[in-house]
Order: C-alpha cells, then sequence, then structure tokens
C-alpha cells in the first residue's frame, strides 16, 4: 500500500531583482515535509525559469539567517531569497588577494572615509620561527558566516562598501592572508565597523591556520 506523501505550505520572501523576475514580493508553494532549501530551488526554478541566470548569486535565509542548502524547511519558517548585498563583496580564496581591486571597488562618491584592514603572516609566535601557514576553511559555511557578519554591520552603521576576502591554503611570510575594507560617511564608522568584522571573522568564521615552524606543523587557535 503507497503511503501518502505529508505535505506543507510555506511562503517565500523575494527582494530586489528576484522580485521583480517573479513579480511578486511573496509565494507560496506546497512542498513535501522535511524538503530542504536544495528541494526548494529545484520548486523555484521550475515554476520560474528565469531565475535560472540568478540562482548562483541567491542568498537564503531561514529566520533571519543565512542558511545552505541542507536546512530542513517547516510551514512556520520566515524564508528569504536574496541577491548579496549591493557593495558589498564576500570571498574565501585561494588566490592571493588582490589590493589595487579591493580599493577600486571599495570607492563610492558619498563615502567620506575608507578603512582597509590587512592581516598578514608573520616570521615569528610564540618565541617560534615561523615559515608559513596552511589556512584550512569550511568554506561554504564561512561564506555564510561572512554574509551574516556583513548583515550585521550594515544594521550597526551606514556602510557604503563592504569587503571582507580570507585567503586559504598555503601562504608564505609577508603573504596577505585576510583583508577587510569598509567604506562609511564618516571616519569614525568606517574605524569602527573595520574593527567590528574583523574581530567577528576571527571569532565566528571555520578558519583554521597551521603554523610552518623549524620543529614541525601544528595548528593553532585564532588570537
Amino acid at each position: 500500500m503507497t503511503q501518502n506523501k505529508q505535505l506543507q505550505i510555506i511562503r517565500v520572501k523575494l527582494f530586489a531583482s528576484f522580485k521583480e523576475i517573479v513579480g511578486k514580493s511573496e509565494v507560496s508553494f506546497e512542498i513535501e515535509k522535511h524538503a530542504t532549501i536544495s528541494d526548494l530551488k529545484k520548486i523555484l526554478l521550475n515554476n520560474y525559469p528565469l531565475l535560472s541566470s540568478q540562482k548562483f548569486q541567491a542568498i537564503y535565509a531561514v529566520n533571519h539567517k543565512v542558511v545552505d542548502d541542507s536546512t530542513l524547511l517547516s510551514a512556520d519558517d520566515e524564508i528569504a531569497i536574496f541577491p548579496p548585498v549591493s557593495g558589498g563583496t564576500i570571498s574565501i580564496t585561494e588566490k592571493p588577494i588582490d589590493l589595487n581591486d579591493i580599493l577600486l571597488h571599495s570607492k563610492d562618491e558619498s563615502a567620506g572615509a575608507t578603512t582597509l584592514f590587512l592581516g598578514t603572516v608573520r616570521d615569528h609566535n610564540d618565541g617560534q620561527v615561523v615559515s608559513g601557514i596552511h589556512y584550512e576553511a569550511y568554506k561554504e559555511m564561512s561564506e555564510s558566516v561572512l554574509l551574516e557578519i556583513e548583515s550585521e554591520v550594515l544594521k550597526k552603521w551606514d556602510i557604503k562598501k563592504f569587503i571582507a576576502i580570507h585567503r586559504i591554503g598555503d601562504l608564505k611570510i609577508g603573504d596577505v592572508s585576510v583583508a577587510v575594507s569598509i567604506s562609511t560617511e564618516h571616519r569614525k564608522d568606517a574605524f569602527e565597523a573595520c574593527r567590528y568584522t574583523i574581530d567577528a571573522i576571527k571569532i565566528k568564521v571555520p578558519i583554521w591556520k597551521k603554523e610552518k615552524t623549524v620543529i614541525g606543523q601544528h595548528w593553532v587557535q585564532t588570537k
């Protein structure tokens, strides 16, 4: 005997370009219980094929928290889909961080101040000579957490441009491991927002580092 599928109604809020493509700010779907964000993506694309051009830039949030494809959905959830915040650049990358590119994308005619923080690999730690560092990340979660940090910063300050990039892989002495650039109308906000961002990255983002020293390699806790 075939068991009936259990269904639920979910509501999805749409913003910016996604709202324009769909033609409304909220849509509803009947979906199986225990369905995930991945299942929702398939339903959205089946109903609105034009969204296919936007899907890789989409950010999915459930109950005001950025989530990944494996997140389970329920009828009581507040689900939202939106593109990356205008003016924001977030990345976990194995490529060298391009400072000129960061400065170029930090420009905004309404901004009177830009702060740029660079974290670099130094040649010592705790009395030991360091020859290099290997950074490892849970990339998908790291980018989601960076988006959460960006959202927190945008609520606290009037941000014109927000950039947060962390490099992973093998880095040598002097390489830039992390860059944060914040553009605001006034310098006080730029300094405060930049400090808040880098401190939050150190605490929240799942990135680990292994130091290479003359006595071997070992994982270290971020300070």
